[in-house]
C-alpha cells in the first residue's frame, strides 16, 4: 500500500474513534467545549476521507488528458477542507455565544478530564506519524493533517484548564470561552490550509532557495553555460516542476548541447529530489535578457 494512503487510512480510523469518544463525553459532562472538539474530530474524519480519495487520484500516472499527472487533486482537497472548517467555525462561535449568555452546569468533570488526556496522547501520536510521512513524501495533504492534529493539542490543553478551573471555582462560563478560542484556532488553520491550496492551484513560484540551488548547479558548467534566464517553477502535490533557459557557447554541437542539458537536469534531480526539469538552450549572442552566471 502507498505510504501516504496508509497514513490517511489510520487518520480516518483514529479521527472517527476520537469523534465518537468525545461526543459521548460531551453528553456525559454537558461541556460545549467537548462538543466543539468532537465536531473538530468528526470534521477530520470526513476531510481525511476526501484526502484519501484525492491521494489515490494524485497517484495516477499521467494520461492523454492530464499530461502533467493528477497531483493537483491534493490541492483541490485542501481547498475544500478549508471551506468545511470555516463553516464549522461559524456554528461554534454561535454556540459559544449562546452558552455564555446562559451557563449550563457541567457534570462528571473527572471523567471528562480523563477523556481529554487520552485524546491528547492519541492526537500527539497521530500528528507525529503524519509529520514523519509528510517529510519523506512531500505530501501537502499529510502536512496539513499533521498540523491540524498538532494544533489540536493546544485545544485539548485549553479544555483541560477550563475543566480544572470550573471544578475549583464553578465558573461554567469558562466552557463557552474555551469553545470560542477553539473556534478561532480552527479559523486560523482554515486560512493557512486554504492559502496553501490556492498557491498550488495558481502555480505560485517555489521558494527563492530553489532557484538559488539551481543557479549554483548551473555555475559548475561554466564556461559552456554563460547565463540563465526565464526561470519558472511550480508544484503539484509532492512533484515540483522547473523550467528555464540556458545561454550556451555557440560553438557547441547539437549533441553536446543535449548531453549538457541531460547532465545538468540529472544533477538538479539528484540534489533537489522529486523534480521535473525542462531546459531550453539559447546560443550566445542572441541578445536575450539573461542573467550572467559569472
Amino acid at each position: 500500500m502507498n505510504p501516504k494512503i496508509k497514513e490517511e487510512v489510520i487518520a480516518i480510523s483514529v479521527s472517527f474513534l476520537l469523534a465518537v469518544g468525545k461526543g459521548l463525553a460531551s453528553f456525559w459532562t454537558g461541556s460545549l467545549a467537548l462538543v466543539a472538539s468532537a465536531l473538530d474530530s468528526l470534521m477530520d474524519f470526513f476531510i481525511s476521507s476526501i484526502n484519501l480519495f484525492s491521494l489515490k487520484v494524485a497517484d495516477r500516472p499521467p494520461d492523454e488528458d492530464h499530461a502533467y499527472g493528477h497531483g493537483k487533486a491534493e490541492a483541490i482537497a485542501g481547498f475544500f477542507q478549508s471551506l468545511v472548517i470555516l463553516a464549522s467555525v461559524i456554528a461554534l462561535v454561535y454556540a459559544s455565544v449562546q452558552r455564555f449568555r446562559g451557563g449550563v452546569p457541567l457534570q462528571h468533570l473527572s471523567g471528562g478530564i480523563g477523556i481529554v488526556l487520552l485524546s491528547m496522547v492519541v492526537g500527539y501520536w497521530l500528528s507525529w506519524r503524519l509529520q514523519r510521512q509528510a517529510a519523506s513524501t512531500g505530501s501537502v495533504v499529510l502536512k496539513t493533517d499533521s498540523l491540524h492534529y498538532a494544533m489540536d493539542l493546544y485545544a485539548y490543553g485549553g479544555i483541560l484548564l477550563s475543566f480544572f478551573l470550573i471544578k475549583l471555582t464553578g465558573w461554567v462560563w469558562l466552557d463557552a470561552i474555551v469553545t470560542f478560542l477553539i473556534a478561532l484556532y480552527i479559523a486560523v488553520l482554515a486560512f493557512r490550509v486554504g492559502k496553501q491550496a490556492v498557491d498550488e492551484l495558481m502555480d505560485r513560484e517555489l521558494r527563492p532557495e530553489i532557484r538559488q540551488a539551481v543557479e549554483e548547479i548551473v555555475k559548475r558548467y561554466y564556461p559552456e553555460v554563460l547565463g540563465m534566464h526565464n526561470f519558472k517553477s511550480r508544484h503539484a502535490a509532492s512533484k515540483r516542476f522547473l523550467q528555464f533557459h540556458l545561454v550556451l557557447k555557440k560553438e557547441l554541437s547539437f549533441e553536446q548541447v543535449h548531453e549538457l542539458e541531460e547532465r545538468i537536469a540529472g544533477e538538479i534531480r539528484r540534489e533537489l529530489g522529486n523534480v521535473h526539469v525542462t531546459i531550453h538552450a539559447d546560443p550566445e549572442g542572441t541578445g536575450l535578457d539573461q542573467t550572467d552566471l559569472m
